[in-house]
């Protein structure tokens, strides 16, 4: 599987060295506004996160355009011919995506928050506040039922799109069939998992983040199930 992730991350260089370029770009922008006091912009930091919110938008697009490239492609072959079960092989594209979503995260968040420091010190008082007062502790704690219920995302859109190649491969509205079923799944998903969360305790954010990762790893088996048994890969 390693192999299968390192293939899948050589794909995605292009899309990290053009937001590479960009954050550079932003970062000139940065230094500039702030090494002139008079030109100074109180909501520099705004458009900084304007382009992390573009940066996570265009990753997600990516990822999931080029998912569904490899299944409807002329040369999807290169890729499921490989002597790996389908299991195997959805499993190292979900996993690039969740390792390549997690670098992108760290480092958006270290980057906007020395900037955030360097253009306003104040910022440093309020991030020791936070970690003194416990809201540090619930930010984890929802970051880190965030990220699962994410990871449960691609691996809903990944087995949609594996239904519309096989089961629904012959209806005309295959498409817009696979975004009702989607929305309404996503919709149980949130009454599940979220809207009934009524505190965040770590024995609730426990059994939730156990419950969606079985869930994931269930619907990623489906997914290759369907590509060994159900494909003409």
């Amino acid at each position: 599987m390693f192999n299968l992730i390192k293939f899948e991350m050589l794909k995605r260089k292009k899309m990290f060295s053009i937001l590479g370029v960009l954050f550079l770009v932003m970062q000139a922008f940065i230094i500039y506004e702030t090494s002139i006091p008079s030109a100074i912009d109180i909501n520099i930091m705004g458009k900084g996160f304007l382009l992390v919110f573009i940066s996570y938008t265009v990753f997600i697009f990516s990822s999931l355009l080029n998912f569904s490239k490899d299944i409807n492609s002329t040369d999807r072959s290169l890729v499921f011919m490989t002597p790996y079960s389908g299991f195997t092989i959805i499993s190292s594209k979900f996993l690039t995506t969740i390792i390549l979503g997690t670098f992108l995260f760290c480092s958006t968040f270290l980057w906007y928050v020395v900037n955030a420091i360097y253009v306003d010190p104040r910022i440093k008082f309020r991030v020791t506040e936070s970690l003194q007062n416990g809201a540090f502790i619930s930010a984890v704690k929802i970051f880190l039922l965030s990220f699962v219920s994410i990871g449960s995302f691609f691996a809903l859109v990944f087995l949609s799109i594996i239904i519309t190649k096989t089961f629904l491969s012959k209806l005309k509205f295959k498409t817009l069939i696979v975004i009702i079923v989607m929305s309404i799944l996503s919709k149980i998903f949130n009454l599940i998992f979220w809207d009934n969360l009524n505190e965040i305790s770590s024995t609730n954010m426990g059994i939730s983040i156990v419950a969606i990762v079985c869930i994931t790893t269930l619907m990623l088996w489906i997914s290759g199930w369907l590509i060994d048994n159900k494909t003409d890969f």
